[in-house]
């Protein structure tokens, strides 16, 4: 649900970013949760499902708790943890 509204809460936030800024942002966050599935693939092969899991909540939870604080203050906070948030999120179905 996160990827959904991203572009909706980057153009209604206090931030006010344009209909192009807030598709990129959304773009970053599909981009990493990409990446991560297709690197998730080799970590497995180190990692135990649990620690994969450990690791996706880890980053979802830096994420998460770095965007509740900062998301509204600049566009760079905001692709930066919702980058977090993409590469926490990835591995979860997988990984379970």
């Amino acid at each position: 649900m996160y990827g959904t509204y991203l572009a909706t809460f980057s153009v209604q936030s206090e931030l006010h970013l344009s209909r192009q800024m807030g598709a990129r942002i959304t773009a970053v966050f599909w981009g990493s949760f990409a990446a991560m599935r297709f690197i998730a693939i080799f970590i497995s092969v180190k990692l135990s499902p649990l620690g994969t899991l450990l690791f996706s909540f880890f980053m979802s939870i830096v994420g998460c708790t770095f965007l509740a604080i900062f998301a509204e203050s600049t566009a760079e906070v905001l692709g930066i943890f919702t980058a977090f948030m993409g590469i926490g999120m990835a591995p979860i179905y997988a990984s379970s």
